[in-house]
This record gives structure tokens, sequence and C-alpha cells, in this order.
């Protein structure tokens, strides 16, 4: 049991480490995090985009439980050259659980509605 804990943390190190700030071959990607009031309870967003102006793209994960964030960060970063991609860690969730380690109601109901308040 050990030994898996510690090769799991070996494997997602690299994760962990990555720059809030990726450079790709033609533009420089920024990052905005931060957490968001939604349905009375702190939920974690990050925002990674090369402009503004860009349409929005919304992922949410498969959840609650572990975040995708720094998979999507690494491997999908390239989409935030043509696309706003806003990462919702929602409710129950990656660090908006270490907000809100009983979440008050985790429900499919009270997801969308977090989800339309975003």
């Amino acid at each position: 049991m050990k030994l898996t804990k510690v090769l799991c943390s070996l494997i997602l190190l690299p994760f962990s480490l990555l720059d809030a700030q990726y450079q790709t071959a033609d533009s420089l990607i920024k990052t905005e995090q931060f957490f968001l009031n939604l349905g009375g309870e702190e939920q974690y967003v990050e925002v990674l985009f090369s402009s503004k102006e860009n349409p929005v793209l919304l992922f949410i994960h498969g959840g609650p439980t572990w975040p995708q964030t720094p998979q999507i960060r690494y491997f999908n970063s390239e989409i935030a050259e043509k696309y706003t991609l806003v990462i919702w860690e929602q409710r129950g969730s990656g660090k908006a659980y270490q907000k809100n380690i009983i979440s008050k109601n985790l429900s499919i109901p009270q997801l969308v509605q977090n989800g339309l308040e975003l």
C-alpha cells in the first residue's frame, strides 16, 4: 500500500510542477487561477488563454473527487491558442474539496446550477 502511494506520487509529481504560463510555437498562453463562490461554496477555476477575445470552452471533468486540471493544463494548453479554456474544479473535487471538505449539497441539480452560475 505504501509503495503504491509512493509510485503514484512520483508519477503525478511532474504534473504538479508545471508553470502557470506555457510557451508554444506561436504564442504565450496566460493563466488565471482563482476561487469563485458558486452555490455557496468556494470552487476553483483556472482559465488558460492567449486572447480574451477567443470563444470560451468550458472543461468539466467527470468528478467529483480527483480533478484533471494538471493533465488538461499540460496536454491541452494548445487549445488556449484558439479558445479561452476554462477548467472548473466543481464541488467535491481538487482544490474545491480542500476549501469545502464536507460538501453541503453534492447532487446533479446542484452541479448544473453551479455550472450555470459559472
